[in-house]
């Protein structure tokens, strides 16, 4: 599903940068949070606690067809996903989290400064769910953005549908509408192109 998502959002931001009339960026740096939870852990059956780690891939923006612009993102995410640096990030950052306050701020910094955005999709949960009982009709997730990353976009499925949040910086990101109709638009795209 990872793979969908950043087509998507890879067509939505070349159109953007075209827009804006930066047609020399052909790549942007994304980082992409993956779980690592086995199949049978998704789901209703899920443990508690977070079992993630994550993955930076470069979206191509630069590619117009959307079939191709996938085979491409699908090739980039499977290879950063066998790489044996997947499985050392957790431990890293749990080493990293022991740091003096001064020096984990100033890891995280320069770590972020070289990403352009972040995406992210959570799974969901397939049956209806209910608040003081009141079914659930709709999931909205949200991603934090991150220092020098203007742009974090999530997915998260509940039941039959998926839900979209993009959080944004409003300084670095005036046209946050128009991107979501560049979104909307790029998925639109892929769906006619895989129907063809």
């Amino acid at each position: 599903m990872i793979d969908v998502l950043l087509t998507g959002v890879a067509g939505a931001m070349g159109r953007r940068h075209r827009t804006q009339g930066h047609h020399d960026v052909e790549e942007l740096l994304t980082l992409v949070p993956i779980n690592l939870r086995p199949p049978e852990e998704f789901g209703l059956d899920a443990t508690l606690g977070n079992r993630t780690t994550a993955i930076s891939v470069r979206l191509p923006i630069a590619i117009p067809d959307p079939i191709a612009r996938f085979r491409v993102v699908h090739e980039r995410v499977e290879n950063r996903k066998s790489s044996p640096s997947v499985t050392m990030v957790p431990t890293l950052a749990h080493l990293i989290s022991g740091s003096p306050r001064w020096l984990f701020r100033q890891f995280a910094h320069r770590a972020s400064g070289s990403i352009d955005l972040i995406v992210t999709n959570v799974p969901g949960i397939p049956v209806p769910r209910y608040v003081a009982g009141a079914e659930i009709t709709a999931g909205y997730p949200i991603a934090p953005t991150a220092p020098h990353t203007p742009v974090s976009i999530a997915l998260y499925g509940y039941r039959d549908s998926l839900f979209i949040g993009l959080d944004a910086d409003g300084t670095a990101m005036t046209d946050l509408d128009e991107f979501e109709d560049m979104l909307c638009a790029s998925f639109s795209e892929l769906v006619r192109a895989v129907r063809v």
